[in-house]
């Protein structure tokens, strides 16, 4: 699964060179976030400046049962995130458009080693409540790729220097 290495490394530093735009005056840019679902995952962040990385658990629905219905599959995720185009919507902090690539552990289901990448917007909300709506590609050797919706939820704490 070397490839699968050597792809997220690539991908880590693609993000390294997206866009250092400045965020806005009053904003954050060192914070540690707790991710309660889906994207990038069920776990935490640290983010200083555009870049992100975080760690956590990832599930998904991508196979049935039997009887037909839905089964979860769950990953052990750790990746990166490149955050760009910082603007003001509902909150003193900035909303901004991301882009991600992790790697992925199954856990179950007889899933193995992937790469997830995504794209989307987090919308900080109100204070630190952050909320996340993107598309993700699950590509992994031996299964077709599919993309899934990644809604998220998470808090954001803003750490010094």
């Amino acid at each position: 699964m070397n490839t699968l290495r050597v792809a997220v490394l690539l991908g880590a530093l693609g993000i390294a060179g997206t866009a250092r735009a400045e965020e806005p005056p009053g904003t954050t840019d060192h914070e540690l976030l707790l991710h309660g679902w889906r994207s990038p995952s069920i776990g935490v962040e640290y983010r200083r400046g555009f870049l992100g990385i975080h760690a956590g658990a990832y599930p998904t629905v991508i196979s049935r049962d039997a009887r037909g219905d839905t089964e979860t599959t769950w990953f052990a995720k750790a990746g990166l995130t490149g955050y760009f185009l910082p603007l003001r919507l509902t909150s003193e902090r900035a909303s901004t458009l991301f882009v991600s690539v992790a790697y992925l552990r199954g856990l179950n289901r007889d899933w193995d080693d992937a790469l997830f990448l995504e794209t989307g917007f987090r919308w900080a909300v109100w204070k630190g409540l952050d909320l996340r709506l993107g598309a993700g590609l699950l590509l992994a050797p031996g299964h077709s790729p599919r993309v899934n919706p990644t809604p998220g939820v998470s808090w954001s704490f803003p750490l010094p220097g």
